[in-house]
């Protein structure tokens, strides 16, 4: 069975979460558009346009994050959080991910 070395795998999979991003920013613009065109007391859009904001720039943090962490050297005894979490704007999304969470 041929293996894929880990920074090869992350940056594919950093690669895909770029392309699903782009595709988040157009839904993103197209819906703003649409809803923009609403009547001005119309918010009903409002709460499903931020979801697919957040959506977007989730996906855009995870892609900065696995593109950090596939340039660390050495990530056999763990990932260096500060630099994987370089340019990652989302702070939620940041601890989520680069927390250590201890069994209990």
């Amino acid at each position: 069975m041929t293996r894929i070395p880990l920074d090869v795998t992350l940056r594919n999979i950093s690669n895909e979460l770029a392309r699903l991003s782009a595709i988040a920013a157009n839904v993103d613009e197209v819906m703003g558009d649409l809803v923009t065109k609403l009547p001005p007391d119309d918010m009903s859009h409002q709460a499903a346009m931020q979801d697919v904001d957040l959506l977007r720039q989730s996906l855009d943090c995870l892609m900065v994050l696995l593109s950090n962490v596939a340039e660390q050297q050495d990530v056999s005894s763990g990932v260096l959080a500060p630099d994987a979490g370089q340019g990652v704007y989302l702070r939620d999304l940041r601890d989520a991910v680069l927390t250590s969470y201890q069994a209990s």
